[in-house]
């Protein structure tokens, strides 16, 4: 929330397949006042087909994409004309 903190119309959206981390996200959001964090359940693939998301972000971060995912996140940041996009890079 540090971007949002010095840019007063942004938000941060966190894409997540897994109820549990996107509810305990919407949870940590709330308790420390994160008003401008909005978290949703779905593929990132299909976040950015999903009129629920806004038309236009300007940093799009894949932290530790597995399978298709990074290549997805890559995608929507394409498609959402993101001006940066900050890829973590994952071995196992």
């Amino acid at each position: 929330d540090l971007w949002a903190m010095y840019h007063e119309n942004s938000q941060v959206w966190g894409v997540e397949t897994r109820p549990e981390l996107v509810a305990k996200s919407r949870e940590l959001a709330q308790k420390f006042n994160f008003k401008r964090m909005k978290f949703v359940e779905n593929k990132i693939a299909q976040a950015a087909r999903d009129d629920q998301a806004i038309s236009q972000y300007d940093v799009v971060t894949a932290l530790h994409a597995c399978d298709k995912a990074t290549d997805e996140a890559i995608v929507f940041a394409l498609a959402k004309n993101a001006k940066y996009i900050f890829r973590e890079v994952y071995f196992h």
